[in-house]
């Protein structure tokens, strides 16, 4: 028998707002070169962005499937079980991190950003201590570091800190 899980709380209005940030990601990225070409430097952001508008819309689609929460307690309690069961305080810490990344790249460049990013997405995440993260962070920093700016001669933002 086929049954069909409940909606948790404040899942379709996420679904919603993950919907209206993917199609904003995709106009940005059309905005890079628009479709001129197959090779433009807006494809594959552009395709990202896509993806992301094609798979908000199947979780806003599935969530119409499913039956609605119940309602024990009203506003206050399903504001918690919200914050419990779709964005917990490790998920909005991450969503703060990555925003405050976005916001300091430009001002850090791409070396120090990204290495402080990984280092605190890593420690967040992974709980192993600070000398773990800032192994495994280093690692992953270098190795991106090599494939992009060394294979690819990708020019990485320097920043303004360190110009």
């Amino acid at each position: 028998m086929n049954v069909l899980r409940r909606r948790r709380a404040g899942e379709s209005v996420f679904g919603v707002l993950l919907l209206l940030f993917s199609v904003l990601a995709f106009v940005q990225a059309y905005r890079i070169s628009g479709f001129s070409s197959i090779s433009s430097a807006g494809v594959f952001p552009m395709a990202a962005a896509g993806a992301m508008v094609l798979s908000a819309a199947a979780v806003i689609a599935g969530n119409r499937r499913m039956r609605p929460p119940t309602d024990h307690g009203g506003a206050e309690s399903v504001a918690r079980r919200f914050f419990t069961d779709v964005a917990p305080p490790a998920v909005l810490a991450f969503i703060a991190l990555v925003v405050l990344y976005m916001l300091t790249l430009d001002w850090l460049g791409f070396v120090v950003g990204s290495g402080l990013f990984l280092f605190g997405g890593i420690t967040l995440l992974h709980r192993r201590g600070l000398v773990s993260g800032l192994l495994i962070s280093a690692a992953s920093l270098a190795a991106i570091y090599v494939v992009f700016r060394l294979v690819f001669s990708v020019v990485l933002p320097a920043g303004r800190l360190f110009q």
